[in-house]
C-alpha cells in the first residue's frame, strides 16, 4: 500500500471547537435562567390580566406588587425583539434538523459520514447557526429593555441590583456575538484543510459567513 492510499483510509479526524471555560458555560446557563424567569412572569402578569382564571388575583403581588399591569403593552421595540427572537430561534431549529453547522456540541459543519453541509440555510451564509443565535439573544435583549415589558415597567431598571443583572447580560451577550466573529474564521480554515477542493466550492457559492450581504 501506497503512503498516499494510507492517507486515504485513515480516518479523518473530527474536528472540535476548543473546550469551553467552565466560566463561560456558567455564564450562558444564567443567562438562559435570568431571559427565561423575566419571559415566564412576563407571560403570568399579562394572564393576570383575566379575571376567569383561577389563580389571576395572586399573580401580581406574589411577582412584583408595584408592577402596573396597565403600563405591560406592546411596543414597536418589544415587537422587534420578539420577532428577532423568533426568527433566531427558526434558524437554529432549521440548523439542527441538519446537524449544526457548528452544533450545541462543537462539532463543525460536517455530518458523521464527513459531508459538508451545503444545503438549506447553509446556502445563505456559513454559519447560520451562529446567525440566528445572536439574533435570538439580540432579541431577548431588546424585548427585556423596551417599555412596556415587566423589567422595565416594574422598575428594575432604577434598582442597583437590576442594572447590574441587565447589564451582565448585555455584556454576555455581546461578548459572545463579537467571539462568533473570529470563531468563524477558524473554521473556515478548519473546515478548508479537512474538505479541500468541495469547501472552495462552497465558499464561492457562499461568499458570506454570517450576515447576508453584508459579511
Amino acid at each position: 500500500m501506497t503512503a498516499r492510499e494510507k492517507a486515504e483510509s485513515s480516518p479523518r479526524p473530527v474536528l472540535h471547537q476548543p473546550p469551553i471555560p467552565r466560566v463561560l458555560r456558567l455564564c450562558a446557563a444564567a443567562s438562559k435562567c435570568v431571559c427565561c424567569s423575566v419571559s415566564l412572569m412576563e407571560v403570568a402578569l399579562i394572564l393576570g390580566h383575566h379575571p376567569s382564571w383561577t389563580y389571576s388575583a395572586f399573580i401580581p403581588t406574589s411577582l412584583l406588587p408595584f408592577v402596573r399591569l396597565w403600563s405591560l403593552r406592546l411596543t414597536w421595540s418589544s415587537v422587534a425583539g420578539c420577532t428577532l427572537g423568533i426568527i433566531g430561534g427558526f434558524i437554529r431549529t432549521q440548523c439542527a434538523g441538519r446537524t449544526l453547522g457548528r452544533s450545541s456540541s462543537g462539532e463543525t459543519a460536517a455530518r458523521d459520514d464527513r459531508k459538508l453541509i451545503t444545503d438549506g440555510p447553509y446556502s445563505l451564509v456559513r454559519y447560520p447557526d451562529y446567525m440566528g443565535e445572536c439574533l435570538l439573544m439580540a432579541g431577548n435583549v431588546l424585548l427585556l429593555a423596551s417599555k412596556g415589558s415587566w423589567y422595565t415597567e416594574g422598575g428594575l431598571w432604577n434598582t442597583v441590583v437590576g442594572k447590574g443583572l441587565a447589564c451582565s447580560v448585555i455584556v454576555f451577550v455581546a461578548s459572545v456575538a463579537l467571539s462568533r466573529f473570529w470563531m468563524v474564521e477558524k473554521e473556515d480554515e478548519l473546515l478548508r484543510e479537512e474538505f479541500g477542493q468541495q469547501w472552495d466550492e462552497w465558499a464561492r457559492r457562499t461568499p458570506y459567513r454570517l450576515i447576508p450581504f453584508i459579511y
